[in-house]
């Protein structure tokens, strides 16, 4: 049994490492221990999450906490596709995190050996968690404060039984949103084809956008954008200038602008880095 170490996230200890992982139908997960401790936040799918010998079925909207040395593994069920959030944070960065949130989380989740460290969000609660740590993300720069106070939000809010007074996106919004964080070539295609695919006019993304989102159309798309230039610069020898015009990027200085807006370092530093997360729940 393998046991992961926080000083191999390559993360400072007084800040929480985010990642985030993806598993396949019928994949099992590796079973390991480590030396820190971690908040993870079921997305997508369902499947079975195992901790030292008991068994918890976990879907869409399940919030865990892993206390160090409990063991661990996840299963994803037959025809699922689990996408998994995790927050790993260093003993002493945890033990901040409790004082402050005092008694608005269960006091279970502070005690080692229990898979009772589990709620269940509502899914305004889950996608209010799920945007707040994917924008987290790969931003090193970020203060970890921003962890404290999404955790904070989502919990205290589930903890008094208060659903966010704002309204959830529409789905069409949403469809529009994922379908642009899922394109692969089709990134590059212009503001305009990407706005007709949305099925409303500019004026009117341009509003919901903001409203739901609080950015613009531009500024999800090139998010998207840079989202797919990390992975290319990750997974293949392109030149970065090759990878930019790729994403949409008309030329050289306006890509390395982008991407060090959204990454916190250049194309080349991020590449040299290799993979910008290790999986905590994955094998």
């Amino acid at each position: 049994m393998k046991t992961l170490l926080f000083e191999s996230l390559q993360t400072p200890p007084q800040r929480p490492h985010v990642a985030i992982t993806h598993m396949l139908s019928r994949q099992v997960s590796m079973r390991h221990t480590h030396d820190f401790f971690e908040v993870f936040l079921i997305v997508t799918g369902s499947g079975v999450h195992h901790i030292n010998r008991r068994k918890v079925e976990v879907t869409a909207g399940h919030l865990g906490v892993i206390q160090p040395k409990d063991c661990h593994h996840f299963y994803c069920r037959a025809g699922e596709e689990l996408a998994i959030l995790n927050v790993a944070m260093a003993a002493g960065w945890w033990k901040q995190f409790h004082q402050l949130m005092g008694a608005s989380v269960p006091p279970q989740w502070f005690r080692r050996g229990t898979p009772d460290g589990h709620v269940r969000l509502s899914p305004p609660h889950l996608r209010a968690l799920r945007l707040a740590l994917e924008q987290l993300a790969g931003r090193d720069k970020r203060p970890p404060s921003d962890v404290v106070d999404a955790l904070l939000r989502v919990v205290a809010s589930f903890r008094s039984k208060e659903e966010p007074s704002a309204p959830p996106p529409p789905l069409w919004l949403e469809q529009w949103r994922s379908a642009l964080l899922d394109a692969q070539e089709g990134i590059a295609e212009p503001l305009g084809v990407w706005q007709k695919r949305s099925g409303r006019s500019p004026e009117h993304l341009a509003r919901s956008c903001r409203a739901f989102y609080q950015c613009s159309p531009t500024d999800l798309i090139n998010h998207a954008r840079i989202e797919r230039a990390k992975s290319l610069l990750s997974s293949t020898d392109e030149k970065i200038i090759a990878i930019g015009f790729a994403c949409g990027f008309g030329n050289l200085a306006n890509f390395y602008r982008n991407f060090a807006a959204r990454a916190g370092m250049t194309p080349k530093a991020w590449r040299q880095q290799g993979p910008a997360t290790i999986p905590l729940g994955g094998g």
